[in-house]
């Protein structure tokens, strides 16, 4: 793969080089691109994917894979390039290829998540602009403030196209790619200027009076058209000369970088903690400002690093689940990503908000989910509790019924299912086995994260005649929400027509939903093998109501199989006091892999303890 891509990327790379030269760019900049562009935009892209792919395979916690090409393409031919889109291609190919590795791992359940840095703008070069490179204009002002030690330095020729390619061999690469290096003993008395894009740094041979600073700046400014030239004027403001004049950031900034800036709440800060770091400049120029050109000191048609709209947008693609800042903010900072990874990995020092607290400030609704988890075995034949308990937390449920759980059978890697998924959903539970084999155990649970309490758990009957049906049990649990006694049933009924109708009998007699302390709302949910249409749903609705069809804007749709989710055969019950407010199957990529059911969510509005009887 990577000798047939290496051969059509150096034919792109000729041709282009051969545009190049008719455009009168200069031949040995342009021939050196060729192998550069060949490097980064084809071998290490492949590299990546293949170590990616090992990592995958392996089962690493974290793999983090990192592609240049549409970087290294943008900068020599600009971000809207034909050649640039083409890397584009090639890295959403290498982005799919890494997502079906990540989904065929064996060790490990992968979240996949895809960010960008930066954007890059569009640029004019500034030594083509003005007929002479940024150094030759800071030499010229320097002199100009003091012409009793003039400061000559060689102009430094080139851009950043060649800096990672040295990376990729030893020192004939480097002989190849070579870096004008300047011995140290040179470089005393000699004004430095560290400018490889649209921002510069410039370092003063002798510390400089704030009137020597404000001079250079000004003209820089003013005789040399620099955009913008930053000096910091106190510990909560810069000073920015323009041509226009002097500007102070934060106060100007709507008219330095323009109102309709989309992160202009934060440039200002942003500016700030540059200009004052320990390797800042003593002056710090910008290549654009509202109104100009977005210009760049280096050689390139694309840049990045200034502040222009383009080059401080990025973009993320991430899991629903993930932890990301308030619904009040606008964007996402690159510290968001870092906190919602390390809250991922659970390395955050933060402590989380209380779930009850979060609740107790949303009002009187209750989150009730059923799942029919298939022993925590997706339809990949993997066993995955984790994934599980990210589909029940992407719903962030109150009540979880769960059947065909697990605790100790080798199909499941003898797992304590119940309680591992608790664990994991910081959830307390009650498991009831309907059926024992030696020491395996199989069969329902309750969990919440609200005070709770078991009230009864047992089997259900069987048909006498056929005494090799799989037994069947349910379980009656009291959750209590703001005060108020909710009574929740889970069960799992069996795949006989017959035994269903025993079985949903019992469940309505005084033993379940007759049961004396079966008293105020109820929620009946489970996986009851039978139609909105069959006996036994219609035996139940008699009684309670069924949840999707109490809600008038909602269709009721099907949860099982999960990949097509044509029947209806999981439901929630609810008795009268209790009113439906929202529906939700859940139908995420993970959630159709993970269990042949789909989760039935739903949404519950409890009464006023006064509005309702204490009677059964």
């Amino acid at each position: 793969r990577i000798a047939g891509l290496f051969c059509l990327e150096v034919g792109l790379a000729l041709r282009d080089f051969l545009r190049g030269q008719v455009k009168g760019h200069d031949f040995l900049t342009e021939l050196k691109f060729v192998p550069t562009r060949v490097a980064i935009s084809i071998v290490l892209r492949e590299l990546c994917v293949i170590g990616g792919k090992i990592d995958l395979s392996r089962g690493m916690p974290i793999v983090h894979i990192n592609f240049l090409g549409y970087d290294e393409q943008s900068h020599r031919r600009g971000p809207s390039s034909r050649f640039a889109h083409w890397t584009l291609k090639g890295i959403d190919d290498s982005i799919a290829r890494l997502w079906r590795a990540a989904h065929r791992s064996e060790w490990r359940n992968y979240e996949v998540w895809i960010h960008s840095d930066h954007g890059q703008a569009k640029v004019s070069q500034y030594s083509q602009l003005h007929g002479y490179p940024l150094q030759h204009a800071v030499e010229q002002c320097f002199d100009k403030l003091s012409s009793e030690s003039p400061l000559a330095r060689p102009a430094a020729k080139g851009g950043i196209q060649t800096q990672r390619v040295r990376l990729l061999g030893g020192k004939r690469v480097q002989r190849v790619f070579a870096v004008e290096r300047s011995e140290d003993n040179d470089t005393d008395g000699v004004v430095k200027v560290a400018a490889l894009g649209p921002v510069g740094h410039i370092y003063a041979p002798q510390p400089l009076s704030e009137q020597e600073l404000h001079f250079v700046a000004t003209e820089l400014a003013t005789r040399y058209q620099v955009p913008i030239v930053l000096t910091v004027e106190s510990e909560q403001c810069l000073r920015a000369t323009t041509s226009d004049g002097d500007y102070y950031l934060p106060k100007d900034a709507a008219k330095l970088f323009g109102a309709e800036h989309p992160f202009l709440d934060s440039l200002s800060d942003d500016l700030l903690r540059l200009c004052q770091h320990a390797d800042a400049g003593d002056l710090v120029v910008m290549g654009w400002r509202d109104g100009l050109t977005p210009l760049t000191f280096a050689d390139e048609n694309g840049a990045h690093a200034g502040a222009t709209p383009e080059e401080t947008t990025g973009f993320a693609l991430l899991p629903a689940d993930v932890a990301l800042p308030p619904a009040g903010s606008r964007y996402m900072r690159p510290h968001d990503l870092y906190q919602a990874a390390l809250q991922y990995m659970r390395r955050t020092t933060s402590q989380p908000v209380s779930r009850d607290k979060v609740r107790a400030t949303s009002g009187n609704e209750l989150r009730v989910m059923t799942y029919n988890v298939h022993s925590c075995i997706g339809l990949d034949g993997k066993v995955d509790v984790e994934r599980i308990a990210r589909v029940i937390a992407q719903a962030n449920p109150d009540i979880v019924a769960l059947q065909e759980l697990d605790l100790g059978r080798n199909r499941s890697l003898g797992m304590d299912q119940a309680r591992l998924i608790a664990r994991k959903l910081e959830m307390e539970f009650h498991f009831h086995p309907a059926m024992h084999l030696e020491e395996e155990q199989y069969g329902d649970a309750i969990l919440t994260h609200l005070p709770l309490r078991l009230i009864k758990a047992g089997p259900l009957p069987g048909l006498a005649d056929k005494p090799g049906l799989e037994p069947r049990g349910a379980i009656l649990a009291e959750v209590t929400y703001q005060g108020q006694q909710v009574q929740v049933i889970n069960t799992h009924l069996g795949l006989n027509s017959r035994e269903r109708l025993a079985q949903i009998d019992s469940l309505l007699s005084e033993d379940w939903l007759g049961h004396p302390e079966c008293r105020g709302p109820v929620i009946f949910c489970g996986d009851l093998n039978a139609p909105p249409n069959s006996a036994v749903c219609q035996r139940l609705g008699a009684r309670l109501q069924d949840a999707q069809a109490a809600l008038a804007s909602h269709r009721p749709a099907g949860t099982f199989p999960s990949r097509f989710a044509a029947a209806r055969i999981d439901h929630i019950f609810v008795s009268s006091q209790l009113a439906v407010t929202a529906v939700e199957i859940p139908a995420s990529d993970l959630v159709k892999r993970a269990s042949d059911h789909l989760p039935l969510l739903v949404q519950l509005r409890l009464p006023q303890p006064e509005t309702y009887s204490t009677d059964a």
